[in-house]
């Protein structure tokens, strides 16, 4: 999620949760100033405190699925984007996983 795009989502929701801390305030008290004066402080604490919480949580996703220094790969790990080619010499070998058959001579890349 990029940066603008967290901050609507994050703008959209306050509107949401103000809208009800505004109304219990003023249900509790009949007083709109401090029902507003409530629902600002409100706002103001938890916005920042749910941006600054969201983007931690973005910054540890993204270094549990990059690899290591030395070497082996983080938790969640995708593709690393490097293609491998190898030719077989040896006449239809049969693979059990995935049962397919290559044929000798066959040149295989695949994206790891």
């Amino acid at each position: 999620m990029s940066c603008k795009q967290l901050l609507f989502k994050t703008a959209a929701w306050r509107v949401v949760a103000t809208s009800i801390t505004v109304g219990l305030v003023y249900v509790a008290t009949e007083d709109w100033g401090e029902a507003f004066a409530v629902g600002l402080a409100d706002t103001l604490s938890k916005t920042l405190a749910f941006f600054v919480f969201e983007r931690c949580w973005e910054r540890r996703r993204k270094r549990e699925t990059k690899p290591t220094r030395d070497g082996d790969e983080g938790e969640h790990s995708g593709e690393l984007g490097v293609e491998l080619e190898v030719e077989l010499d040896v006449p239809d070998v049969y693979d059990d996983e995935d049962k397919s058959v290559f044929n000798e001579g066959e040149t295989v890349v695949e994206t790891v």
